[in-house]
């Protein structure tokens, strides 16, 4: 039988190799260059071997793509806690810049707390030294599925006019 789920909705009972199948299979991810290379409930891990867009003049990546890639991987973790029935936005979002981020990159995204529907979650970004150039930290909330695709089927609808 064919998976029917949209991309974004992960496979809740998954076994390891499909968690990681779904991670890599995430638009964005695949948008930012990010290569997820292990991820378990409130952890993951990925490579970005480049820049997906022009880096910058000394080579790094520019900031606000580091922000995303962060924010990508904190939307993932958050997936791997969270209810079924729920996706996830982004509540609150913080990044810090110690140095340039010369690719590659490796990621690791830990959520450190999780309620009903909050989930809290740090992200490190470290380079091929493992020296630290970025660290993130971030409120993602789950919302119900239902509810979000209700109101963007009534958004289409009115034209894109929010309902």
């Amino acid at each position: 039988m064919t998976d029917q789920r949209a991309p974004w909705q992960s496979p809740i009972d998954g076994t390891p190799d499909e968690w990681l199948a779904w991670a890599n299979a995430l638009p964005m991810s695949r948008d930012l260059n990010m290569v997820c290379t292990g991820i378990d409930r409130g952890r993951a891990t990925y490579s970005v071997a480049s820049s997906p867009l022009t880096p910058n003049p000394n080579g790094s990546i520019n900031g606000g793509v580091v922000a995303a890639i962060a924010d990508q991987a904190m939307g993932a973790v958050t997936m791997t806690v969270i209810s079924p029935g729920q996706v996830v936005a982004t509540a609150s979002f913080h990044a810090q810049f110690q140095r340039p981020a010369m690719p590659p990159l490796t990621v690791r995204a830990h959520a450190t707390k999780t309620g009903r529907t909050l989930v809290f979650v740090d992200v490190v970004v470290e380079d091929a030294d493992g020296r630290l150039t970025n660290t993130a930290q971030g409120t993602m909330m789950a919302v119900p599925l239902g509810g979000y695709l209700r109101e963007r089927t009534a958004d289409a609808e009115n034209d894109g006019a929010p309902s």
